[in-house]
């Protein structure tokens, strides 16, 4: 317990040094047309991640949502 709080700490205000070419995010379901706790906080982490990024044309071209259902790009 003590491992995965510090992990999320430490992920959570670590900048991103190299550059990234995409970024995958894993479902995790949606509630009454909302995101569910998970998916909201992978979101937002994609989110930041993608802002980290200096230059979005040259570095992480694609953001992907794997919805289990019918994923597209």
């Amino acid at each position: 317990m003590i491992f995965a709080v510090y992990l999320a700490q430490h992920i959570a205000t670590t900048q991103l040094k190299a550059p990234v070419h995409a970024i995958i995010v894993l479902g995790s379901g949606i509630q009454a047309d909302q995101p569910t706790p998970t998916l909201k906080q992978r979101l937002d982490t994609s989110a930041s991640i993608a802002k980290q990024q200096t230059d979005m044309r040259s570095h992480c071209k694609k953001i992907r949502l794997s919805t289990g259902l019918h994923d597209q790009c």
